[in-house]
């Protein structure tokens, strides 16, 4: 390999690997994203809605407990893109919500999972403030929705 050729070789492994770990971590797997597509009613894409949720709180308190709080902002921006797309399906589909019991749940998980990422936004770094912030504003913009539907505010 020529010498020149070697600090370009270095320049593209570089950007090769800041790519790589630029992607954000998500919350979504690939089988529950056709799930969610198939589904026909609102109370079954609830349901899949809270098991991804679930798993979101999940990883972000392991690696909160890991002291591992690089993935942290990835996932709690994956969550709450999760809880926005939740909402957008929820308004967007006709019918009764307010009787919904699989939104009642979920929103039982939602006010549950806001109070243990306040808790968790107390052992987490300086660095990772915001994200919590930015996340806690989005789920409980989402949880006031929520109790709106279910007592027809």
């Amino acid at each position: 390999m020529p010498a020149a050729a070697l600090p370009l070789t270095l320049i593209c492994c570089l950007f090769m690997q800041a790519g790589g770990a630029a992607q954000a971590p998500g919350c979504f797997e690939a089988g529950d994203k056709s799930r969610l597509e198939k589904e026909g009613k609102l109370d079954s894409r609830i349901k899949i809605y809270e098991e991804v949720s679930n798993r979101c709180q999940q990883l972000v308190t392991d690696k909160v407990q890991r002291q591992d709080f690089q993935p942290v902002p990835g996932y709690l921006q994956s969550w709450s893109a999760l809880l926005d797309k939740s909402l957008a399906d929820i308004e967007a589909s006709p019918g009764r919500k307010d009787k919904s019991r699989a939104l009642r749940k979920f929103e039982i998980h939602l006010r549950k999972a806001i109070s243990s990422a306040q808790e968790l936004k107390l052992k987490a770094t300086v660095d990772q403030f915001d994200a919590f912030e930015n996340w806690l504003h989005s789920a409980e913009q989402v949880h006031k929705k929520f109790v709106d539907f279910l007592f027809e505010r």
